[in-house]
């Protein structure tokens, strides 16, 4: 603000402006008038814009004291405006992988030229083959303040690590063909895969070299080569080639299993059903049942267990992946319970994976997913990664039971219009912190009772360490030592059951529950131990967690 001259205030004032556009600025003269005029603001931003000079840089402060004097009546002489020339910073990223200016466009002066700007850049040791142009433009046609991006560098990249290449695919394709009758059978075509002897099933690629990078001042950036990775040391029923160390044969007939480097080969068990005739299946491998699982009977496999027919009240368990091409079907004798799961009579348990067409009034455990295609009605489902239904174009509704899931449980559907209770629980469930908290009030106790008994040994101890220990105390000693052994015993089962509660922690997305089409209301859904009860009805919808409240995600 610059106030030129001041005279005693007078009756009234008007204001007239006075442009110097050689000098670059604008005058405001408060002289009196014989009567009073009107004068704010906005009669400023006119008599500007009337002088072509409301684009230059106005001193507010200028502004408020011209408007304070006029509304006092005091004659004076202000500057308001000033033209101020276009103006830039060159800035440089921390890593030296960018150069930003930060320009700041002229107020009536003069524009930025285009060589000022490569100057300024190569003064700072910007390579000038890095100058982005389109940026300089940018820059220069700037009409409000930004930061604009002028030059660039280039990341270098790693090197890929050593990959491993399956020659054999998991499943032949599906193809689904009607008979002489028109009718199409959608049980065939997923034919379960096997290996001969000596078929090749992997190939171990070298690890790849990196691409170098440049920083914007043309300085190299280099860039490692791929990690060098082996094939594991266990691989049952392979062997490398002896002409190509690199490739991974099968050494027996059989199902290959494959894993992150490397792969195996399990012999595998047919069987048209599962049956009396059969008898219960406990096998060092994998099973592949062309038929059903008829009820009441039992599969235990060390490998796969893929079944293309159904299974019904039966047992499954795999140390790998179930897979079940038709449903998967128990029953109550019982019926179902108003509250709480029924008690199932058909169990399915894997350490991998478990994929169904649709489960009904069954308990079904993975360590990995749960996928169903159509349906899975009152039915407990337990996976430590995900659970999924409908992702393979069935219905996918998820209604009954109860789920739980270590990262989500996605459906179509979650619950029906007669409103059925459906638990569904993510993360670390209220179950497992209370069952935690109980383990280790337990393993408290324990420890508690070890020390007091160990004192009294001690004392025991102590009492008759100069001559013999009697018989009644000899005989006390030997009891509280068989029970500190119990107590020992105790405390490494508590260890382990602690270590068995898998408390969900991912890096990725965060856990969920998501209904792609619907969601019902009476749907309990429980993230982390927050619980949440449906109330209306919803249509796509995702529930996440967010601090102590569960959410819709938006």
């Amino acid at each position: 603000m610059t106030n030129i001259s001041e005279s005693p205030p007078v009756s009234f004032v008007t204001c007239n402006l006075e442009v110097n556009y050689d000098a670059g600025i604008v005058i405001a003269n408060l002289v009196s008038a014989e009567g009073p005029s009107e004068f704010n603001l906005r009669v400023v931003r006119e008599q500007l814009a009337l002088a072509a000079v409301i684009h230059w840089a106005q001193d507010e402060s200028a502004i408020n004291d011209l408007l304070n004097k006029f509304n006092r009546a005091i004659p004076c002489q202000l500057i308001i405006a000033h033209k101020v020339d276009a103006s830039f910073q060159v800035i440089l990223a921390s890593d030296n992988m960018k150069a930003y200016i930060h320009v700041k466009p002229p107020q009536g002066g003069g524009p930025i030229e285009l060589e000022e700007l490569v100057i300024e850049l190569a003064s700072s040791d910007v390579d000038l083959k890095r100058i982005d142009h389109e940026g300089l433009n940018k820059v220069i046609a700037a009409l409000t303040p930004e930061k604009i991006v002028v030059a660039s560098g280039k990341a270098a990249k790693p090197g890929l690590d050593t990959q491993f290449r399956v020659l054999v695919p998991e499943h032949n394709p599906e193809v689904l063909e009607e008979d002489e009758y028109g009718i199409v059978d959608y049980l065939a075509g997923k034919v379960y895969v096997t290996v001969t002897a000596d078929t090749p099933m992997m190939e171990r690629l070298p690890p790849g070299p990196g691409q170098e990078g440049i920083n914007i001042f043309g300085q190299i950036i280099t860039a490692p080569s791929g990690k060098e990775i082996r094939y594991a040391q266990s691989m049952p029923g392979t062997y490398l080639s002896s002409e190509n160390p690199e490739l991974l044969m099968a050494e027996v007939t059989g199902h290959p299993v494959f894993f992150d480097n490397g792969g195996r080969v399990d012999k595998t068990l047919e069987f048209n059903n599962i049956d009396l005739s059969t008898g219960h299946i406990k096998f060092d491998g994998s099973v592949f049942v062309k038929g059903d699982v008829r009820p009441w009977m039992k599969i235990e496999a060390s490998g796969d267990v893929f079944i293309k027919g159904a299974v019904e009240r039966a047992r499954v368990t795999a140390g790998n992946d179930i897979t079940v091409v038709g449903g998967v079907l128990g029953d109550t004798p019982g019926g179902i319970p108003e509250e709480g799961l029924p008690k199932f009579d058909c169990f399915l348990d894997a350490d991998g994976s478990v994929e169904a067409k649709y489960i009904n009034l069954a308990s079904v455990q993975a360590k990995k997913d749960i996928i169903v295609k159509e349906y899975a009605f009152n039915s407990l489902l337990v996976a430590e990664s995900d659970i999924a239904l409908g992702q393979k174009g069935g219905k996918g509704k998820l209604v009954g039971g109860q789920a739980r899931a270590g990262h989500s449980v996605t459906a179509k559907i979650l619950g029906n219009e007669a409103y059925n209770a459906t638990e569904i629980l993510v993360g670390a469930s209220t179950f497992n912190f209370e069952l935690l908290k109980k383990l280790k009030f337990i393993r408290d106790q324990r420890i508690g009772q070890a020390r007091q008994l160990r004192d009294l040994l001690e004392d025991i101890k102590a009492k008759n360490k100069v001559e013999k220990l009697g018989e009644l105390a000899l005989d006390r000693a030997k009891k509280i030592h068989q029970t500190l052994l119990c107590l020992q015993t105790d405390l490494i089962e508590i260890d382990r059951r602690m270590k068995l509660i898998h408390l969900a922690s991912f890096n990725g997305k965060e856990p969920n529950v998501s209904a792609t089409s619907a969601c019902f209301p009476n749907c309990f859904i429980t993230i982390n131990g927050v619980r949440k009860q449906t109330q209306s009805e919803q249509k796509s919808v995702s529930y996440i967690k967010k601090h102590a409240e569960i959410i819709i995600k938006k």
